[in-house]
């Protein structure tokens, strides 16, 4: 492969094109006057969103996939994030956590100090000898990068530093010594030197350019693609420079949650791109925190990592490893068509975690997802279950009588089977873990309307039938996604919960629609909100 940019490297002043943007914008929420934290009695065993890193799940499911068909399963996902140490270099830590206004006319760079995650391993920008090729990659075929190596056409990006590294490459940021200013970074996915992942990198190029070509104001919350070239031996993509992912912004706010009004602009973002995707036949079969990305001034996130991205017109196989675990939707796991719900599912998932900080459906092995998720929406029914792959759903469920085939490790490391019949209530409540999110706050606090309309919209998102699961377009038309309606901020109010625009959530929900409804396209983005509580 020549050495050359791609011919869809567009310009410098399209790599700046943002979209609207809130006027008034602050991350944390502020807590009760005694600094606790949000997590509450009924969340306390709920692992903490801002630190889980899903790379070790993801191994753990790849090997399981590669037992089972006795290869190497590309489509498990990837992380941008297999350390803390890679975290932290992801962006400069400041002194001590503050309340972040997204629109403060100062950068505040004297709090920033250098944590010396950025370091020259040479003097200045050089091009280093490639007679040193036996060098250059480690045991696993990373690239061993070297900061202020100059890479690219016409040794045109300057590695400055390291982003992260995940199953499939490693991330870094580079400056284009072609432009001045602040846009001058960029992100260079290196991938591993690896036939395999190589031939997923030209898939994911393929379909970069066209999300790109479907987006050329670059508005619709997918990160912009650059271009892409070859660098010994590494096939490289080249991307707009972002700040960083919004688990790692999670780790920036007390309690690990964003005020509503945060939420809200973030999701209708999100559902954007998700509508870019759904318009260009493309499912991303990835999305989760570590994957959405947030612009520098903190206004803006984009999607981004299509490296396990699906044309949904391709072959339909049950897959029951797609996506990480976390995320993965419950048709997934038991061999159900692959629709562009998967996305919508694993958003309602990314959504609840920033707002309440804590991981919504958990487990160590499908089985135990699937617990998880009745646990928080009530059993599946047959009628359900029998749209499934008959092999798949027989290693979770009996019938007749329903019953599901809990597999459980017993306190002697033994593995045992325990027979679960369908409980009348739900024993956990997504309503009660929303609003027991917002106890602590003291300042703005949602109102019961705007949670109650928050969580209407995670139950559209997490419908186990994929058939009435909201999609993109429904999404920006809800209720919560609104921009233009007026919103009141009320008293903390008693926990008691009222009823929001959707009702309870009915987990019989296996009719299929007929046909859907028609959809006002939503207008221009216009966000105004604030991340704190």
């Amino acid at each position: 492969m020549s050495p050359t940019m791609s011919p869809m490297s567009p310009g410098v002043e399209r790599r700046g094109s943002t979209p609207g943007s809130p006027d008034v914008m602050v991350i944390d929420r502020e807590e009760a006057a005694s600094g606790s934290s949000r997590a509450s009695p009924a969340a306390v065993d709920s692992p903490s969103a801002a630190e889980y890193d899903p790379t070790q799940d993801m191994q753990e499911d790849q090997a399981r996939a590669a037992q089972q068909t006795g290869k190497a399963d590309i489509s498990i996902g990837t992380s941008h994030n297999d350390s803390q140490e890679q975290q932290r270099q992801l962006a400069p830590m400041k002194k001590a956590k503050k309340e972040i206004d997204m629109f403060a006319d100062d950068d505040d760079d004297e709090e920033i100090e250098d944590n010396g995650d950025i370091q020259e391993d040479v003097q200045k920008p050089t091009v280093l000898d490639v007679r040193l090729l036996d060098n250059w990659d480690d045991p696993d075929g990373y690239y061993k990068v070297h900061h202020n190596e100059l890479v690219g056409p016409g040794n045109r990006y300057n590695i400055v530093q390291t982003l992260g590294k995940g199953m499939f490459a490693n991330v870094v940021r580079a400056t284009d010594m072609a432009t001045t200013g602040n846009q001058g970074n960029v992100a260079i996915k290196i991938v591993r030197r690896n036939d395999l992942m190589k031939q997923a990198g030209f898939k994911e190029v393929g379909f970069l350019k066209r999300l790109n070509e479907a987006d050329p104001d670059n508005k619709r919350h997918l990160v912009q693609f650059l271009g892409n070239f070859e660098h010994k031996y590494h096939f490289c993509m080249v991307f707009e420079d972002m700040k960083m992912n919004l688990r790692d912004l999670m780790k920036t706010v007390s309690g690990g949650g964003f005020a509503l009004k945060a939420v809200k602009s973030y999701a209708h973002q999100m559902f954007t791109g998700l509508k870019l995707l759904k318009d260009c036949q493309i499912l991303h079969a990835d999305l989760k925190p570590d994957n959405i990305l947030v612009s520098h001034d903190d206004k803006t996130v984009k999607l981004c990592d299509l490296g396990t991205a699906i044309d949904i017109r391709d072959n339909n196989e049950p897959t029951q490893y797609l996506v990480s675990r976390f995320y993965r939707s419950p048709e997934i796991i038991l061999g159900m068509e692959k629709t562009y719900g998967v996305d919508m599912w694993a958003i309602g998932c990314t959504l609840f975690e920033i707002w309440t900080g804590k991981i919504l459906f958990t487990g160590n092995s499908n089985n135990q997802m699937l617990k998880s998720m009745m646990e928080n929406m009530g059993f599946f029914t047959e009628k359900y279950l029998k749209k499934g792959d008959p092999n798949m759903v027989a290693q979770h469920f009996f019938f007749p009588p329903l019953q599901f085939a809990s597999r459980e490790v017993d306190e002697f490391g033994q593995q045992r089977l325990r027979p679960l019949d369908p409980w009348k209530k739900p024993p956990k409540d997504i309503r009660t873990r929303v609003f027991n999110a917002a106890k602590n706050i003291v300042k703005d606090r949602p109102t019961d309307v705007e949670l109650n309309e928050f969580v209407d919209l995670l139950q559209a998102c997490l419908n186990p039938n994929m058939d009435k699961r909201i999609t993109p377009e429904q999404a920006l038309e809800h209720k919560f996604c609104k921009k233009s309606r007026p919103t009141t901020h009320a008293a903390p109010r008693s926990g008691k919960l009222t009823t929001g625009s959707g009702g309870a959530f009915k987990p019989k929900m296996v009719k299929p629609m007929s046909a859907r409804p028609t959809i006002i396209k939503p207008g221009p983005a216009k966000y105004g909100f604030s991340l704190k509580k």
